[in-house]
């Protein structure tokens, strides 16, 4: 059983069943690092977390990433945030 608080407080940011506040649909984009290839290429290994609240801060999906990328084996390269909107 976890009983991590940052565990919970991550919980509250993700939103139950399909029901969007606002038709607004966010989503925490994780990019790591993850190496080069033959010829020296870098390359990146991307992270999806779908279902959160629309109306969760920037600061709480950050503090949320963080807790994320320290869970991790690559470096973070970029943490991003998207979010869509229905058009009426």
């Amino acid at each position: 059983m976890i009983s991590s608080p940052l565990f919970y407080f991550s919980l509250r940011l993700i939103k139950q069943g399909g029901d969007q506040m606002n038709d607004q649909r966010t989503r925490l984009v994780l990019q790591f690092h993850v190496g080069q290839d033959d010829e020296g290429k870098e390359l990146f290994s991307t992270k999806s977390y779908q279902n959160i609240l629309g109306e969760a801060s920037d600061s709480a999906l950050t503090a949320v990433a963080e807790a994320l990328i320290s869970l991790q084996e690559f470096q973070i390269y970029s943490i991003s945030r998207q979010n869509t909107y229905v058009l009426d």
